[in-house]
């Protein structure tokens, strides 16, 4: 079924979008998310707080000063920073948050979360053709 978020999974499994990592597909659909509605997207991010630490930012500096170990990344094609040192199912909720803020679509949101859980091996030999 396709929806919002379909042209962007498709490049991280053909190799179009680097998939290698939870943080690379994270970072991208955070991307691709921006990108469509850069408008709306720091306002999707305040709905995305989970206890003391800052997971999202306009400054890197916010983000490393709430906790150790914080890595925080340039969100691509944006001016909005994320943790990205946060379990595999912590970055799927922050994802969800905001994608549902944005108004994706329930399909999107799963499809983005799913992508998000699966092992590197499986989204590489979903791009060399071997699945």
């Amino acid at each position: 079924m396709k929806h919002e978020l379909s042209n962007a999974i498709d490049k991280i499994r053909s190799g179009a979008a680097d998939g290698g990592s939870v943080v690379a597909r994270f970072l991208y659909l955070l991307g691709v998310a921006y990108e469509r509605d850069s408008n709306e997207f720091g306002k999707a991010l305040l709905t995305s707080r989970k206890g003391g630490r800052v997971y999202f930012s306009e400054r890197k500096g916010e983000i490393e000063q709430s906790g150790t170990g914080t890595n925080p990344r340039l969100i691509p094609g944006s001016s909005y920073w994320v943790l990205t040192k946060s379990s595999t199912e912590m970055k799927q909720a922050l994802l969800k948050d905001v994608l549902r803020a944005l108004g994706y679509s329930e399909e999107a949101i799963r499809a983005a979360k799913e992508l998000l859980g699966e092992a590197a091996s499986k989204v590489n030999k979903t791009q060399s053709g071997n699945v």
